[in-house]
């Protein structure tokens, strides 16, 4: 592949994947700004495979993968959330909004049941119930089988449930 293709071929992955991984990162790091950081830096280790003319069998899966690796990245530097982030993330303490007060606290309460699980779950059910990806397509991302990752979503859910007493 000349320089031209490459270039239009990571053109079309961006223009294909650049929403999803912007979500896929805002779910994970509650952080508008941290969400678009991460997902433009992925895409720029992505463009840097592409450069050099690395063979990428599966890009969407490698860009996937690159999120997630700094996603793991970041969680390390930082685990704690601040009202200040949730701020960021849309949640306006003076709103008086009582609705949207208690979606919030509900989208907080799946997000910290989902920080109890582990990392390996909570990959997968980001994956599977945020993006909307199947397992195969999963499987590709997380470099296992579709079956093992059915058997894993099926294993967060349950997780999900006990910590949440559903």
């Amino acid at each position: 592949m000349d320089k031209e293709e490459q270039k239009q071929a990571f053109i079309a992955l961006y223009d294909t994947l650049s929403s999803a991984i912007f979500r896929h990162c805002f779910f994970r790091l509650s952080s508008r700004e941290r969400a678009l950081e991460i997902s433009q830096e992925a895409f720029l280790k992505v463009w840097e495979y592409f450069d050099k003319g690395t063979d990428i069998k599966n890009p969407t899966a490698l860009v996937y993968r690159v999120a997630n690796n700094l996603i793991i990245d970041e969680y390390r530097r930082k685990k704690t959330v601040s009202l200040e982030v949730m701020q960021e993330g849309g949640f306006d303490v003076d709103s008086g909004d009582e609705e949207k007060m208690l979606e919030h606290i509900e989208i907080d309460k799946i997000r910290e049941a989902i920080g109890k699980i582990p990392e390996k779950y909570q990959q997968i059910i980001a994956l599977r119930f945020i993006e909307g990806l199947s397992p195969g397509e999963i499987g590709a991302i997380v470099n296992r089988t579709e079956n093992s990752v059915s058997v894993q979503i099926n294993r967060g859910i349950k997780m999900l449930q006990e910590i949440l007493h559903l």
